[in-house]
C-alpha cells in the first residue's frame, strides 16, 4: 500500500510540474495575459477540470511559478561559499549571484519582478522578506563597521538602493540590451563601480 501511495504522489507531482512547465512556456511565448485555464489545458493535453484539480485558478499557477523562482534563486545562493570572504566581497558576490539568476531563469525573473503580471508588493513586504532581511542585516553590519557609507542612509534605505540598482542592471540585460553580447561584461563592471560608490571614504 505504501508503494502505491508513493507512486500516486510521484504521478501527481509530475502532473503538477508538467502544468507549471507548460504555463511557463506559454508565458514566455505569448505573455501571462494570454495564459488561461482553457489554453493551458489544451497545451497540456488534458481537460480544464484536470488543471483545476491541481490549481484553484490562473493566479495560483502564476504564484507557483514565482515560488519556483524563489526556490531556484535560493539554490543559486546556496551553491556559493561565502566563508572567508570579507564583508564587502560578500556583498559584491551577492550582487553577482543576483544578476546570474535572470541570466539563467529569465522567465521566472520577469514574472517575479519585471512585468505587470508580477504579484503586487509593498515596501513593508519587501523589508520583511527573508531574502531582503538578510541584505539589510549585511548592510547594517557594514555600515556599523564603517565600511559602507553611514552618513546619508539607514540600512533599509541603502539596501533598497542596492537592490534597485542591481535590478535595473538585470532589467536592461533582459530587455533593451538583451541581444548585446557585450552587456554582461559591462553589467559586471557597473556592479563593481556601484560597490565602490557606496564604500565609505575617509577625508
Amino acid at each position: 500500500m505504501m508503494k502505491d501511495q508513493t507512486l500516486k504522489q510521484i504521478q501527481e507531482d509530475a502532473a503538477r510540474q508538467a502544468i507549471i512547465d507548460t504555463a511557463r512556456k506559454i508565458i514566455i511565448q505569448q505573455g501571462a495575459g494570454n495564459l488561461s485555464i482553457r489554453t493551458l489545458a489544451k497545451a497540456v493535453g488534458c481537460s480544464p477540470a484536470t488543471i483545476y484539480k491541481y490549481f484553484e485558478d490562473k493566479e495560483a499557477i502564476l504564484e507557483a511559478i514565482r515560488q519556483e523562482g524563489w526556490r531556484l534563486m535560493g539554490e543559486l545562493n546556496e551553491a556559493h561559499d561565502f566563508g572567508g570572504l570579507s564583508p564587502i566581497e560578500a556583498l559584491k558576490l551577492s550582487g553577482k549571484i543576483y544578476l546570474d539568476f535572470p541570466r539563467k531563469y529569465p522567465e521566472h525573473y520577469m514574472l517575479m519582478f519585471g512585468s505587470v503580471d508580477a504579484a503586487p508588493m509593498s515596501v513593508e513586504y519587501i523589508f520583511s522578506h527573508p531574502n531582503f532581511r538578510g541584505l539589510i542585516e549585511m548592510v547594517g553590519a557594514l555600515m556599523a563597521a564603517g565600511i559602507l557609507r553611514n552618513d546619508a542612509y539607514t540600512p533599509e534605505q541603502l539596501a533598497m538602493h542596492i537592490w534597485t540598482t542591481v535590478h535595473a542592471i538585470a532589467m536592461l540585460e533582459l530587455t533593451v540590451l538583451r541581444d548585446d553580447p557585450q552587456f554582461p561584461l559591462l553589467a559586471d563592471q557597473m556592479l563593481e563601480a556601484f560597490a565602490k560608490s557606496i564604500v565609505h571614504t575617509q577625508g
